[in-house]
């Protein structure tokens, strides 16, 4: 592999963030063309193209005896429609039955191993070198995604995942895509489904109509919302997080920016730390941190969003008519 690092020839060294986001871009292109590369031929052509237009690629990494951690796999199984630069690409780990992951060096990185399971027959093959590859199969199987989030243990048994109505055997690697998917579509999608739409159109409707009809009772019911609404951001940022969204991308949804939305989780104020404590019986920076180190889905225990909001609509109820 001539990975060169050389300065003095080129007008720019990148750095190892702009190299990893080049080297994503390259792979994904050539599986959208339905080609393949392998991980030291796309080194190889990166570096090649880099240095065409006066660029270095950074300097190889001290040897493998100083790699602390594993990366995320270099390529991806699956990528959903409007994913540039395969950010939340899925694929597979196998989880052996001592609860470790696999890995293999491939160039300068190590990775951790990708497992795919046959649709043809029983069991499945583990990516990477042969050598070093385990003898046995993984005990689970673990969705995982390029963006670091990583799914629940599903377990995995070599002779099951009939699917197909019997002609297939990866109904549990399709069992591991639909955990994936999910993830990815949550972290992706900004778009409120069909079905909520058409409820919030309905619900505007008859707000409309109470104003008319009923002009206080439309008041309070216009105070209820902004205290629901009060109670599901803090919600929804903390299931933005446990799906690895950047705090620009909540920041955009809220209609706000970075510093403004990160600002205000990171020094709460006393209404959102009470709204955070109604909700779910803690402080916002516990709220925050159990998110970033759970799986998706998974609310924390002491999280009663119904009779939170149970709470907010009933606050009226004992009021004269």
């Amino acid at each position: 592999m001539s990975r060169i690092h050389d300065p003095a020839r080129a007008s720019r060294t990148l750095t190892e963030d702009e190299y990893e986001r080049a080297y994503g871009r390259l792979t994904t292109a050539t599986r959208r063309q339905g080609g393949w590369l392998g991980t030291d031929a796309a080194h190889e052509a990166l570096t090649e193209a880099l240095a065409a237009v006066g660029l270095a690629v950074p300097a190889p990494e001290p040897g493998p005896d100083t790699c602390a951690a594993p990366r995320t796999a270099d390529t991806v199984t699956w990528l959903l429609t409007g994913d540039e630069g395969a950010r939340h690409g899925g694929f597979v780990l196998g989880r052996l039955a001592d609860g470790t992951v696999p890995t293999h060096r491939s160039g300068r990185a190590l990775y951790e191993r990708q497992f795919a399971d046959s649709p043809t027959g029983q069991g499945g093959t583990w990516a990477g070198p042969a050598n070093g590859a385990p003898a046995e199969a993984p005990a689970a199987l673990l969705p995982a995604c390029a963006c670091g989030w990583r799914g629940p243990d599903l377990p995995y048994d070599p002779a099951g995942g009939l699917c197909g109505s019997g002609t297939c055997h990866d109904g549990q690697a399709v069992g591991a895509h639909r955990v994936w998917k999910a993830h990815a579509t949550a972290a992706l999608s900004a778009a409120v489904p069909d079905g909520c739409r058409d409820r919030l159109a309905a619900l505007t409707a008859a707000l409309g109509e109470l104003a008319d009809e009923r002009p206080r009772a439309a008041l309070a019911v216009a105070r209820q919302l902004r205290e629901i609404a009060g109670l599901i951001e803090p919600l929804a940022v903390a299931e933005a997080l446990a799906h690895s969204v950047p705090w620009e991308t909540i920041g955009t949804d809220l209609g706000q920016t970075k510093q403004a939305v990160n600002r205000r989780y990171t020094n709460p104020s006393r209404t959102l730390s009470a709204r955070v404590a109604q909700l779910a019986g803690t402080d916002v920076e516990t709220l925050l941190a159990t998110a970033r180190n759970r799986v998706p889905g998974a609310r924390p225990a002491g999280i009663d969003w119904a009779s939170a909001a149970r709470r907010v609509v009933d606050t009226d109820s004992g009021r004269a008519e």
